[in-house]
């Protein structure tokens, strides 16, 4: 908090007077982040395109917001935990949401032999653990773009689910 107010330019004291606790300010972080991938699932739903499109721009969707909230997103595979109920159990909801319905693209690629047949959840499970930490390895340094990151983790991850 201390932080906080040092770079807004008050008392830690005073910021009490604008916010009620350190867990909304975690709620809210979370909260936007879970709208953002919301938002982009349901894009990348109504796209009328294969389902390797989907996922790769699944893919775009974490490399993006992975780079614009690079302060934020490490609270996705970290602190949610930290969360308050009733907030908790929305966010796991919206988290749990947002995974069913990635996994149902990749189970209608795999049923209509667009992709290999591997295991639904193991694909789900390869690209999520990538994305998810992709601010560890990258999310602090500018060493390629958003474009490039992009292209070079369709390139990785894809090769994994894509029929020859």
């Amino acid at each position: 908090m201390r932080d906080i107010a040092k770079a807004v330019g008050v008392e830690a004291p005073s910021l009490y007077n604008h916010i009620k606790s350190k867990q909304e300010i975690l709620a809210e972080l979370l909260m936007d982040i879970a709208d953002e991938f919301i938002t982009g699932m349901g894009e990348v739903e109504r796209m009328d395109a294969k389902h390797q499109a989907k996922v790769e721009a699944l893919i775009g969707l974490h490399v993006r917001i992975s780079f614009i909230k690079r302060d934020a997103i490490s609270l996705l595979t970290h602190d949610w935990r930290q969360l308050k109920e009733p907030t908790l159990t929305e966010f796991v909801q919206i988290r749990q949401d947002y995974e069913d319905r990635f996994l149902r693209i990749i189970k209608m690629g795999i049923e209509e032999d667009e992709f290999k047949d591997i295991h639904p959840d193991v694909a789900l499970f390869s690209l999520l653990s990538t994305l998810r930490w992709l601010h560890v390895r990258y999310g602090k340094k500018d060493i390629l773009s958003i474009e490039e990151m992009t292209l070079q983790l369709k390139r990785a991850l894809m090769g994994g689910v894509l029929k020859n």
